[in-house]
Formats: structure tokens, sequence, C-alpha cells
């Protein structure tokens, strides 16, 4: 497995940000111990969803919605002791109302790997992060659907995009608006 904690060095110490797709909450400890944040949302529904049987939330891990539940209950559990860390058991789509637009230094995106969701994902984040911040993900390959969404994005937004770059299957942009 390929060390993605490298994209951990582009977020400053106490930085605000939101890793949309939790799954059991591990890299999500990891940002928090590395760069302690001021405020790290983490973002999942939590949903099981048997339509996708070949992801984990679908089937391959999780298997109905009671474990999808117990993972979202592990994760506050394993946060609670950390008053800096958010919890947000929503869809990605909906994180204008539970965050304010050009607020955070980072988004960190990892949740549904599907074009459409990914893009999404980088829209939402482009509406949150402020002007300097980075928009970052995971599971970058040559020709998925998360290259397919980012090169995309970065057609509509490459007057704003100030640096990119892609490592170990991570993607970093700099964004300046």
């Amino acid at each position: 497995m390929l060390d993605k904690s490298f994209v951990l060095d582009y977020f400053p110490p106490q930085s605000r940000g939101v890793e949309i797709g939790v799954w059991k909450g591990e890299f999500s400890k990891t940002i928090n111990s590395k760069i302690s944040p001021a405020v790290l949302y983490l973002c999942d529904p939590w949903l099981f969803t048997p339509q996708h049987p070949d992801r984990w939330y679908g089937g391959t891990q999780a298997t109905s919605q009671e474990d999808m539940d117990g993972i979202y209950n592990d994760v506050v559990g394993m946060f609670r002791s950390s008053p800096n860390v958010q919890v947000i058991r929503d869809l990605s789509t909906n994180l204008l109302s539970h965050i304010e637009p050009n607020s955070l230094d980072w988004t960190y995106i990892d949740g549904d790997h599907s074009y459409e969701a990914v893009l999404e994902d980088l829209n939402m984040s482009y509406q949150l992060v402020k002007s300097g911040g980075y928009i970052t993900g995971d599971d970058f390959d040559n020709g998925n659907d998360i290259h397919r969404a980012l090169d995309q994005f970065v057609n509509e937004h490459k007057d704003q995009i100030k640096s990119g770059l892609i490592q170990n299957r991570q993607f970093i942009l700099k964004i300046e608006k």
C-alpha cells in the first residue's frame, strides 16, 4: 500500500479542513495527530448502499445499515475526547449547510469514487476552500473516474489552480481565487 500521509505536509498546523469519506477513521486519526487542526470536519453518510455491492459500504466490508451504524458509532467514540473534531453524518453535497464557504484551508476527498460524485466533491471543495487552500484526494489512477473528474474540474478552473501534483495515487491542487 502506498503512503498517502505526505499530503498532510501541505496542511498547516492549526488549519481548518474536511475529510470527505471517512469510513472507519484511520486516516482521520493520522490527520488529527500529525497536523493538530484547529477544526477537523469528518463527513460521511455511513449509509449502506446495496446497489453498489463491489464497494466497502455496499457489501464487500459492510453488509447492512446496522454495520454502517456501528462504524459511525466507532468513529464518534474514537474522537469523543477531541473537541476540534466535528463528525458530520451527511452527504458531502450538503456540506454548505454545515461549513461556511471559503472558510477551509484544505479538503481531502476519499468518498464515493464515481465520476459524478468526485466531480461534485471537487466543486463543493472549491466553494469551501479559501484562496491559497488545497483540494486534495485519494485513489487517482490514470483513466479512472477520479482522473476523469479531476481533468474536468481542472479544465473548468484552470485560471484558479496555482499548482498541482499527483503522487502515490494522491492529487493535490493549490487554489487561488
